[in-house]
């Protein structure tokens, strides 16, 4: 089981950011209890859950895909995990992931499921090896920052029985009830699958990989 320790190291590891930059994120992340803290507040005392991680590494993106200071990351955080699955359409109606995505755990999550099951999910999927077929170097999870409210998308291209074709399975995050508006300039941060599954490693054997 690995520690917060190990997953800010696996995280700046495998993303290439400074662990100085994650630790910093982490820290504020633990302190709004988004992340579980060990005992008597020891930083790095505490077992991660993908729950923990999935805070992390939205936390983290959304500091480095906007502008916003460390001050005001958890609520943009706790917004952002909180937010419910939608299809993009005509209009926008809670959506769930579909079986033929050979996603087992994140199929089960259903139509208006949060962002932070989805991640926390994914992570597991990742370790159990259920996302072999899909590329490594696949940007999975994207957070658009500078749009009203901020919102997520995860996204995979492809298909499981023909990978040769370009489907792409998607669903936006967002807040019930606001749809999203998004400015000329968008600030987008991306984390790629390769990241999720050294994730979900350090989660299982507490050794921090990636690279």
């Amino acid at each position: 089981m690995a520690t917060l320790n190990n997953l800010v190291a696996t995280v700046a590891k495998s993303t290439g950011i400074a662990e100085a930059s994650v630790k910093e994120v982490a820290r504020r992340l633990r302190e709004s209890r988004l992340i579980q803290t060990g005992k008597v507040g020891r930083y790095g005392g505490a077992q991660m859950t993908p729950y923990d991680a999935a805070a992390l590494i939205v936390g983290l993106m959304a500091y480095r895909g906007s502008d916003a200071s460390l001050d005001n990351l958890a609520a943009i955080t706790r917004e952002l995990l909180a937010s419910i699955s939608y299809k993009s359409g005509r209009k926008w109606r809670p959506g769930g992931w579909p079986r033929d995505l050979n996603l087992p755990l994140l199929s089960k999550l259903g139509q208006g499921h949060s962002l932070k099951n989805a991640v926390a999910a994914l992570i597991v999927s990742a370790h159990r090896g259920d996302t072999e077929h899909i590329h490594p170097d696949d940007s999975v999870l994207q957070v658009y920052c500078a749009s009203t409210p901020p919102y997520a998308v995860i996204g995979f291209e492809g298909s499981p029985e023909h990978p040769s074709e370009t489907t792409r399975f998607e669903l936006s995050y967002s807040r019930r009830g606001f749809p999203i508006t998004t400015p000329t300039l968008t600030i987008i941060a991306r984390l790629m699958l390769s990241t999720i599954e050294d994730i979900g490693n350090v989660l299982e054997t507490g050794a921090a990989g990636g690279g």
